[in-house]
């Protein structure tokens, strides 16, 4: 399984190459610099990914120094010492950042340096890699997908634009998180072809061992996790799971995210619906999603698009029943693990829901496939292709 994973992943090429001159004959480490200000409260999906490289890294790589730019040092698990955090106040998504990262890099004598997402310095003094997660923005670029009024969305949508050719046109290198996300930026962004590398993310098994007593939803129920953004197609859900409650009436659907505009728009629109078994908890301590984990009946994600859809993966390695849309990311991710519903077709995944309930050998079989397909992920091989990504930036000259 892994071999042929591995088979998917791009051909990496050569391109602007770590000079010479920052190494002696005898002495070919690097130091290398990751942009890790997502990482910590408020980073959200991003946040975690660079977290979990990095404690990877660690984990595999005692040859090279890292400055890890942070802006939350307490947040930081022991790093060994090869691993240097180097505390900024530099937000993300402003011209400080176009001045300071640059300073920073010279400062900290880095020669190499990853970014986890396209606010890249327009004029990075050193070669570097970029992470891009997905196109979303590119592939639903409507004012319904922002809070902001649509002249100031139109000039943000710009800068995205204009800030994310530049990231990809000036990298030496591309790391994307599926084959599907790949495909997009291949699409918007055909110059980069040669230069992507797709580096599968991994679930991360639970370490709580204390679970909520206090379940904050009655059973039996649905469970879903993540934002309220539009893509993530959260009112077909909402739609199709109150055509399946006029038949089932024990049953809840269980909604976790972010407490935002995007999520108040979800509930204004399930109002409509009266005695409708639709919970809306917002964020949630880690016992307490551990605990929705373990005792939902299915988790369902009905997005129209994602990059690697973790909290699906984390479903299935956990062994709850995974129903998922029939997009190209989650036939790629999830492969045998799911059941898969057309995305917008009207009672679809009300007609998947009433499946998952009415069979449990199809429960089963779902759980058996989701734990032995998502086991073949893992951080510590994303850490391994990341660093084989560094060496060969090096070894190119």
């Amino acid at each position: 399984m892994l071999k042929n994973r591995q088979k998917n992943i791009h051909q990496i090429t050569l391109g602007n190459a770590i000079p010479r001159k920052f190494y002696s004959e005898h002495d070919l480490h690097m130091r290398i610099g990751i942009d890790a200000r997502f990482a910590g409260h408020g980073g959200q999906g991003l946040g975690r990914y660079t977290a979990e490289l990095i404690y990877a890294l660690a984990e595999i790589d005692s040859d090279n120094t890292y400055a890890i730019l942070t802006r939350q040092r307490d947040f930081w698990r022991t790093l060994p010492k090869n691993f240097s955090l180097v505390e900024t106040s530099i937000p993300w998504y402003g011209m400080q950042e176009h001045i300071g990262i640059p300073r920073l890099i010279k400062e900290q004598d880095i020669h190499l340096m990853h970014f986890v997402h396209f606010n890249v310095p327009y004029r990075c003094p050193v070669p570097y890699i970029v992470t891009i997660h997905d196109l979303i923005l590119r592939r639903f670029s409507s004012a319904h997908a922002t809070t902001r009024s649509w002249p100031v969305f139109a000039v943000k949508y710009t800068a995205y634009r204009i800030g994310l050719r530049n990231a990809l046109k000036n990298a030496s290198r591309i790391v994307t998180v599926s084959n599907a996300s790949a495909l997009d930026i291949e699409h918007f962004y055909p110059f980069a072809k040669k230069k992507i590398s797709v580096i599968y993310e991994a679930p991360t098994a639970s370490t709580i061992v204390k679970e909520d007593p206090a379940l904050p939803v009655s059973e039996p129920f649905f469970l879903h996790v993540g934002n309220a953004y539009p893509h993530k197609n959260l009112r077909y859900c909402i739609d199709e799971f109150v055509r399946f409650n006029e038949q089932n009436r024990t049953y809840h659907l269980a909604l976790v995210g972010k407490r935002d505009v995007f999520y108040e728009r979800l509930i204004r629109h399930a109002e409509q619906y009266r005695n409708a078994q639709i919970l809306f908890l917002g964020e949630v301590g880690d016992e307490t999603l551990s605990s929705l984990y373990r005792h939902a009946t299915a988790y369902v994600s009905p997005s129209l698009c994602e990059g690697f859809d973790l909290p699906s993966t984390e479903a299935a390695l956990r062994g709850i029943p995974v129903v998922a849309s029939d997009i190209p990311v989650h036939r790629e991710i999830l492969g045998s693990a799911a059941l898969f519903f057309p995305a917008e077709k009207k009672g679809a995944l009300s007609e998947s829901l009433q499946l998952i309930i009415a069979s449990q050998p199809l429960r089963s079989e779902l759980t058996e496939a989701g734990q032995q397909h998502v086991r073949q992920y893992s951080w510590k091989l994303a850490a391994q292709q990341t660093l084989e990504l560094y060496k060969s930036m090096l070894n190119s000259v």
